[in-house]
């Protein structure tokens, strides 16, 4: 715990999604905790979703935002945002095209609605409350969880850390790992590297010439309109902090073992948030519950669960499977997913406190889910439809957690096959169990992150 005089005011600015945000709850959690003082920006969309967990929230307004947002009658987080949702229902994002097709989505060349185009338009409208709130509220540390870093911060006095809470193949920068996004195998079945690369080679330099620069050209337009230099290192994917940077990733699923990164950069093995509400299932679904049956936990996330006609097959499939229920996390557009029988779900579920009640969990490979359901020591299947989800996917797969089914590949005996493959694998399980019985004795956020931030925040202002 941290006495008055070394109290540090840290100031988060997550991107509008809510496995960013929920990262971001997780972290400020833990450095309230060791008694620090945590403030969160948020736009008016997403308010309520830190100060419910009894953080103070930075309001961030534009024209174009609906005062109604702020009433959210359909108990998910993402409802408000209607332009997300819509995005992922149009643009072929969740299409069943490969990662390799879906790089022509993060191309500004050929997508005129990107998504980072978005991003930057609404950040150059929000500059000078950014600045305006900072020189208010003087933090001794700003933590920036964005694909894009505001000019002020990025070049202001006061320090800052960037925090990436998705798989960390983009920090390497690496020609030893696949690259971003791709999903491309590291490891023959047995263990051992793959010797041919050819796959990688071909989404490499689609990406160089696609994915990364649509990015970099964002943020230098978004520098050069606030009035600050275009200096992204066209090398870099994300831009990182002079800094430090921040990550979370399990020990067993990262890439040390492959490739070291600087000093500068810290390693937690997961954000996982604490949920305040007491959770447990309704008694009609509890009565369903047989001695013999598996509880499968099913979450595309809130933006995969947009994918209505997948969610809908799943749904199908697992209606099938034999002395099982199931607990669906249904996502902003619940109205048009229909339950089976043996099942029961919400818009909206407190995952951190489902994951240990289940024995399975089918999920879309977000970051947060992926250490969630380590932490809790459940295999997984995981269904990527998007960016990181691809590695996180094959990284499971590789190093023995659990299953990548491509949705574009499955038919409708897989999903079931893999089950049950899963439930007899004995081996599978117990890694599962030991990786979970470290993580839950690692405390990497409070031994690793909070001591380090405060080293670094203190050695700071002593120069």
């Amino acid at each position: 715990m941290a006495d008055e005089q070394k109290r540090l005011k840290i100031l988060f600015h997550s991107i509008e999604s809510i496995g960013h945000i929920n990262a971001c709850i997780g972290l400020g959690q833990a450095l309230t905790e060791n008694g620090h003082y945590c403030i969160y920006f948020t736009r008016t969309k997403y308010a309520g979703n830190y100060s419910k967990f009894g953080f103070k929230e930075l309001l961030l307004i534009t024209k174009d935002d609906d005062e109604k947002s702020e009433n959210n009658k359909t108990n998910h987080p993402s409802a408000n945002d209607e332009w997300i949702i819509q995005h992922m229902i149009t643009s072929g994002v969740l299409s069943s095209r490969s990662s390799l097709e879906k790089l022509d989505l993060y191309d500004r060349h050929k997508t005129e609605d990107y998504y980072v185009k978005n991003l930057a338009i609404n950040m150059i409208k929000l500059h000078d409350q950014i600045a305006r709130m900072i020189d208010e509220e003087k933090p001794d540390l700003i933590i920036v969880d964005h694909m894009l870093v505001a000019p002020c911060i990025a070049y202001g006095k006061i320090p800052w850390a960037f925090q990436w809470s998705s798989n960390p193949i983009p920090l390497y920068r690496s020609k030893e790992l696949p690259p971003p996004f791709s999903g491309s195998i590291l490891f023959k079945f047995e263990g051992y590297p793959i010797d041919d690369r050819s796959e990688w080679t071909e989404f490499v330099k689609i990406y160089e010439t696609s994915t990364k620069p649509s990015l970099q050209y964002y943020q230098n337009l978004l520098n050069h309109e606030c009035g600050y230099p275009e200096t992204v290192d066209p090398e870099q994917f994300l831009f990182l902090s002079p800094y430090f940077n921040i990550y979370g990733f399990p020990l067993e699923l990262d890439y040390m073992d492959i490739v070291k990164l600087p000093d500068n950069f810290i390693r937690l093995d997961a954000f996982c948030r604490y949920e305040i509400e007491q959770f447990e299932f309704p008694d009609e679904f509890r009565s369903k519950i047989q001695p013999k049956d598996k509880l499968i936990y099913l979450s595309l996330g809130s933006l995969g669960s947009c994918h209505v006609e997948l969610m809908n097959r799943l749904i199908n499939e697992l209606s099938r499977a034999v002395h099982t229920k199931c607990i669906v996390s249904m996502g902003p557009l619940h109205e048009r997913i229909q339950l089976a029988d043996n099942m029961w779900g919400k818009p909206y579920l407190p995952q951190p406190k489902i994951l240990p009640l289940v024995d399975l969990v089918i999920t879309h490979g977000g970051n947060n889910t992926i250490t969630e359901t380590c932490m809790a020591g459940k295999p997984m299947i995981v269904i990527p439809l998007f960016v990181d989800q691809y590695d996180n996917a094959q990284r499971i797969q590789d190093k023995g957690y659990g299953y990548r089914l491509d949705q574009n590949q499955s038919n409708e005996t897989e999903l079931l096959t893999m089950i049950a493959a899963i439930f007899s694998d004995y081996q599978m399980q117990k890694r599962c169990t030991l990786i979970s019985e470290r993580l839950r004795c690692s405390k990497s956020k409070q031994k690793k992150a909070c001591e380090k931030i405060e080293q670094f925040v203190m050695q700071f202002k002593s120069e």
